[in-house]
């Protein structure tokens, strides 16, 4: 395959990826208030506040099912961290279902409450399983990408320095692919060894590790953007040396 081909082919893949973290990320809650706040009160009403415990932990079972169903369909996820995911989604899900047989046989509020409780601050779901497992699917993309792209350089400039060799002026060309180059490192750095970072995370690090996660996920739309730029810079090599 053309060596413009086989980059341009990555680039577009890199366009979509942060679009799924990304979004994912945006619809987690930030809140750390726990459902047992919301009405109807335990001590008026059991039999709703039940049902209202059941749902929310039916709710993160559907969540850490989908976290699993995009574990598994994750291109770019390196199998180190696919199975550290896969291993921790099992746990929260084995952990809430244990919580849901717990609420299913409670008698009382101080059951009910103490089953809730566990569920916000002992599995961390929304705030941390859920973009833990975004971003460092995201990450993993971004790296192996870029890493990719960096890959391809070597061949890039030997079609610059043969465009040269045949008297092509190769000065716009050889000024993009500077930038190409600095626009790939930059990305590179921005995502290597960041899934590391992300799996180290936990329920327990809650609610003060949520800046992790903000600062990584500007981190990967920064790099997003920056293989982007790569993109455009690309476009112009191609297009100066009349290739394609």
């Amino acid at each position: 395959m053309n060596i413009f081909k086989k980059a341009t082919i990555a680039l577009a893949l890199s366009a979509s990826i942060l679009s799924v973290g990304g979004s994912a990320f945006a619809s987690t809650t930030s809140t750390t208030t726990a459902p047992t706040a919301s009405k109807p009160s335990c001590s008026t009403d059991f039999s709703q506040a039940k049902s209202l415990v059941l749902s929310e932990l039916n709710n993160r079972v559907t969540t850490l099912q989908s976290l699993a169903k995009d574990v598994g369909n994750a291109k770019y996820l390196t199998s180190n961290d696919s199975s550290a995911l896969s291993s921790e989604i099992t746990s929260e899900l084995s952990g809430i279902n244990g919580l849901i047989a717990n609420v299913n046989g409670a008698t009382t509020c101080t059951e009910l409450r103490l089953n809730a409780y566990s569920m916000v601050f002992t599995y961390r779901v929304y705030l941390v399983m859920a973009p833990k497992t975004h971003l460092t699917i995201s990450a993993d993309a971004i790296t192996s990408i870029s890493n990719e792209l960096y890959n391809l350089e070597p061949e890039i400039q030997a079609a610059i320095n043969a465009a040269s060799a045949n008297g092509k002026n190769v000065a716009q060309a050889q000024s993009a692919f500077a930038d190409f180059q600095t626009q790939v490192s930059s990305a590179q750095s921005a995502s290597n060894g960041m899934d590391q970072t992300l799996l180290a995370q936990t329920p327990a690090g809650s609610p003060g590790n949520w800046n992790i996660f903000v600062s990584s996920k500007n981190s990967l739309e920064s790099a997003r953007g920056e293989l982007h730029q790569a993109r455009n810079d690309l476009t112009t090599i191609v297009k100066s040396l009349g290739i394609g």
